[in-house]
């Protein structure tokens, strides 16, 4: 038994809120500090 929702449905939605232009390559994995100071990839 399910509630009625669809895949679709469940799918959170994403935003792009900011891009790393002086990055090469994709971003496997990252993490930002707790005051928002310091991003590590």
């Amino acid at each position: 038994m399910g509630n009625g929702a669809t895949k679709k449905e469940k799918k959170q939605k994403t935003y792009l809120l900011q891009t790393c232009e002086e990055h090469e390559g994709s971003i496997n994995c990252m993490d930002l500090s707790e005051d928002g100071s310091v991003l590590v990839t």
